[in-house]
């Protein structure tokens, strides 16, 4: 679902510019690291999974230190969406 939900993000957005969030738990699968390596930046694990979003807080403190006026758009791929 992290590969689709990506492959659909970058229909929209350039790969360079999303931000991948992935819960530490995923971290240890080879397979989401394949996944993540394809986007240019993550913000690196979420402590703990907590729904959508909790996690999202630190994620979009990141951005909103990095650019203030950024319009950001959140695609969960914990569900999938043909």
């Amino acid at each position: 679902m992290l590969q689709h939900t990506f492959d659909r993000a970058e229909t929209l957005i350039p790969a360079e510019r999303l931000l991948v969030v992935v819960a530490k738990d995923y971290l240890s699968v080879d397979e989401v690291h394949r996944q993540i390596a394809k986007a240019a930046q993550h913000s690196g694990p979420t402590p703990e999974v907590k729904e959508t979003a909790p996690g999202l807080l630190l994620p979009l403190m990141h951005i909103y230190k990095r650019c203030p006026e950024a319009i950001v758009a959140v695609f969960p791929s914990d569900a999938f969406y043909p």
